[in-house]
């Protein structure tokens, strides 16, 4: 062996022990050891590593010079970035942040991790104009599969505007009718400034929630259709007639096609329906336009079409889930087995719900998930989880890839839901989680014991939530942990409100009568109240804004109640999940508790704060040991 080579091989050895001496928090000797390596040997690797000693010793000064150092000597140095990335996002210094996870991404294009915790970051921000530059990046952001984009609506929104062209089509929609509307469209030699290739990628990736990015959407799918029908051209590039409808359409059905459709469209759907039926290779513009308003599985020939997109140009355009991805849903369902009879009248009107309206709809998870909080203790053990209420599996799914070696059951009452969630399942390749229906309230009938549940958004939906806690509750290991999520009566105080005019007013819960009662919202509620709505995400997909409005059990809590209840059941509460800037005024009303133990205190502090929780009350306790 050549001296070159002992030489790299003792570096090599060097370096692993520095780490090792890293990974078992023996912080000191890993400084020692990174600072002899980059002494002697320096190399981008060591001083990465040194950087992390520093961190980890929150002395962020000296782990960034670390990592800048790294930069120097490889321009490539992808970790550095990102860590410098993660830095500056804690101390929320949004510019810097931005400039090194891009760069991270430059470096490695396949990180699905860097770009999610970009657009995590450029998600605070709003744009009047951007940067060439940082488009590009978010553009292949959008266009990776599996990137976090749930948050990203509303500054794609402002970046979309930003263009000023697309923004002069776009404000028309502010026309008091869609007459008006489509006479300013009349005047346009052509629609081809729709063709903003951020506006149509971003297009089905989330839902904005806005009143008049709706009303456009409805405007614009109307002045399609009836283009089409008249035989107008609207577009001087050809394949702009099949990117635009077709864009229009998978944001039609992320919604679930909760926009109101006008009387005199729908013979026009029909007549188009029939013709996309005759013919098992239709035109993929035609197919668009259809799937504006209606899901493209329910044509009667959908798998023979699908059959002959595979493998085509018309794959990016018309996606899998609008076809495919219906038919593998149904086949899951056949396979999903009950562990128990669901005899509870109000389980099975829950069911009968989530049955036509799976909840929610989602399309991406976190590829590198770290545990929450208390549940860090599940790390390495091999726990036994139980989701109990797991509707479309995205928490269990989730836990499944945060903890590799747990055994999770999942458990829901709605063989739809589970159905997307297998589905889900399958994408992602995740296999330690098992599906099955059943009812939280049979679930004392199961002979396991769990070390971990998990019922978020679930109890509140039972005739007695506090007999289906004490039921899962009686599941849990002794010393064993669990999440929980309950609405906050305060925070819900404009819903509650609402849903009782629509008990009042006997509107009912199927999908025309909620476009109908979103349509007239302003004559049942305040327009301070109406805002509330114009401004809350899960009013503008149907299957959500069921759920917030017009569910047909719904129980409201307090942090008082939460408390008695707890103490009911011999749980000790460990504490609530509520960002960094909330702890801070909390421990600075509550010196006494800066860690937020006595739930009375959150009682009052939430009456100063009564917004708060509109996301519920998320919180862990513990079975006493």
């Amino acid at each position: 062996m050549s001296n070159t080579a002992v030489k790299s091989q003792e570096a090599s050895d060097a370096y692993d022990k520095a780490w090792d001496l890293f990974q078992k928090e023996n912080y000191k000797g890993a400084k020692a050891a990174f600072q002899e390596l980059v002494t002697n040997d320096p190399t981008a690797q060591s001083y990465i590593g040194l950087g992390r000693v520093y961190e980890a010793e929150a002395n962020i000064t000296d782990a960034v010079k670390s990592y800048i150092e790294a930069i120097k000597i490889d321009k490539a140095a992808t970790q550095a970035y990102a860590r410098m990335g993660d830095i500056y996002a804690d101390l929320k210094q949004t510019t810097p942040a931005i400039e090194n996870y891009a760069q991270a991404i430059a470096s490695d294009p396949s990180n699905i991790e860097y770009k999610s915790k970009l657009i995590s970051i450029v998600s605070t921000m709003r744009f009047k104009k951007i940067n060439p530059n940082l488009k590009g990046v978010l553009m292949e952001c959008l266009e990776t599969p599996g990137v976090e984009l749930s948050t990203f609506g509303q500054t794609w929104k402002t970046i979309i505007y930003s263009n000023k062209v697309f923004a002069s089509y776009y404000i028309m929609a502010k026309s008091k009718t869609y007459a008006a509307f489509k006479k300013s469209y009349s005047t346009a030699k052509s629609l081809d400034a729709l063709a903003d290739p951020f506006f149509l990628t971003g297009l089905g990736s989330f839902v904005i929630p806005e009143p008049m990015f709706e009303k456009f959407c409805t405007y614009l799918r109307r002045y399609l259709l009836e283009s089409h029908n008249e035989g107008k051209t609207l577009f001087i590039e050809p394949e702009y007639a099949e990117f635009i409808p077709c864009a229009l359409g998978r944001y039609c059905f992320l919604t679930e096609y909760i926009m109101q459709e006008d009387e005199s469209e729908t013979p026009l759907v029909e007549a188009l329906q029939k013709k996309l039926e005759s013919s098992d290779k239709p035109a993929l513009s035609e197919l668009g336009l259809y799937s504006c308003y209606r899901p493209l599985y329910t044509l009667s020939n959908a798998q023979k079409i699908a059959a002959q997109l595979k493998g085509g140009k018309h794959v990016s355009q018309i996606p899998k889930s609008m076809i495919e991805d219906y038919f593998q849903q149904q086949e899951f369902k056949k396979t999903i087995e009950g562990l128990f009879e669901i005899k509870d009248e109000t389980s099975l009107a829950v069911q009968e719900q989530y049955e036509e309206f799976p909840y929610p709809r989602w399309t991406s998870i976190n590829k590198n998930p770290q545990p929450v909080l208390f549940e860090e203790r599940l790390k390495g053990k091999k726990a036994k989880i139980l989701i109990a209420g797991c509707g479309t599996g995205r928490e269990a799914l989730q836990l499944g890839i945060t903890f590799p070696d747990a055994e999770i059951l999942a458990v829901d009452l709605s063989k739809t839901s589970i159905g997307y969630a297998l589905l889900k399942q399958k994408e992602f390749g995740i296999h330690n989680v098992e599906f099955r229906q059943a009812d939280i309230m049979s679930l004392g009938n199961l002979d396991q014991k769990f070390d971990f549940i998990a019922s978020s958004g679930v109890l509140h939906h039972l005739k007695d939530p506090v007999a289906g806690w004490r039921i899962i509750n009686g599941l849990l290991k002794p010393g064993g942990l669990m999440r929980i999520a309950l609405y906050s009566r305060m925070a819900r105080r404009v819903i509650i409100k609402a849903r009782e005019i629509i008990a009042e007013k006997k509107i009912g819960s199927d999908a025309q009568s909620i476009k109908d009662f979103r349509d007239n919202i302003n004559q049942y509620l305040k327009p301070k109240d109406v805002k509330f709505f114009n401004l809350a995400l899960d009013y503008f997909s149907l299957s959500e804004c069921r759920d917030l409005l017009f569910h047909v059990q719904e129980h409201q809590f307090d942090p008082d109640q939460i408390k008695d209840i707890l103490s009911d059941l011999d749980l000790n509460f460990l504490g609530l999940f509520v960002g960094d800037e909330t702890k801070e005024k909390f421990a600075k009303i509550y010196p006494d508790d800066p860690e937020g133990k006595d739930l009375s205190n959150w009682t009052k502090f939430e009456e100063k704060h009564p917004d708060l929780f509109i996301g519920m009350y998320r919180f862990w306790c513990e079975k006493q040991a």
